[in-house]
């Protein structure tokens, strides 16, 4: 049901690799700690270096939980091993390492719910979709977006981030929503990350 609902078209998914863990939570501190480094963020010129560095600091908060030793876990064979090497690599992590994978995960879900029903699309990144710019698909992500805002809305107010930031904020509400990045008028994908694109002006 939850495929069925969430990937519309896609009959199944196979599971590769799971991992369960002992349910925890999102301390409050590192909630406030990411809101306060995200408003940072906010405040610089965008593309310059600090920008970019803040970036960094941001993205770090989060796969911070994601703590992995010099060799991949992915190259050790034995599943025994490989529970044994996470449980290493995890022990001086402040927080449970699905907060880091749902990051991840939810944005996956995001651009694989959206990009499912738009018309034309070519590529995606992490967070991003290209896809053909017409009338239905600029209804279709703004109607997502919306739903976005009211989500991010009722959150501020639940964890008191209305009270706590103030006019800041507002820039809270944009998060997880799709925005024009730029128009491509054409683009050639290399290997995946790697390409080259012309921009209308």
């Amino acid at each position: 049901i939850l495929i069925e609902t969430t990937y519309p078209g896609v009959s199944s998914i196979t599971c590769l690799m799971l991992y369960t863990f002992e349910l925890d939570y999102l301390p409050v501190e590192f909630r406030q700690y990411c809101a306060e480094e995200f408003l940072k963020k906010q405040t610089l010129p965008k593309g310059s270096a600090a920008y970019n560095n803040q970036k960094v600091i941001l993205n770090g908060g989060f796969f911070g939980n994601l703590l992995y030793e010099a060799k991949s876990l992915s190259e050790i064979e034995d599943a025994g091993e490989r529970r044994e090497a996470l449980k290493r690599t995890r022990k001086d992590a402040a927080t449970a390492p699905q907060w880091g994978i749902f990051t991840m995960a939810h944005a996956k879900s995001s651009v694989y719910k959206i990009g499912l029903q738009v018309c034309g699309w070519h590529y995606s990144d992490t967070d991003s979709i290209y896809c053909d710019k017409d009338s239905y698909n600029v209804k279709l992500i703004n109607s997502f977006n919306q739903a976005v805002r009211d989500e991010n809305i009722e959150l501020c107010h639940t964890l008191g981030y209305d009270q706590m930031f103030g006019e800041d904020a507002k820039h809270l509400l944009d998060l997880g929503m799709f925005k024009l990045e730029a128009e491509i008028k054409s683009m050639y994908s290399i290997p995946k990350k790697i390409r080259i694109e012309s921009e209308i002006n």
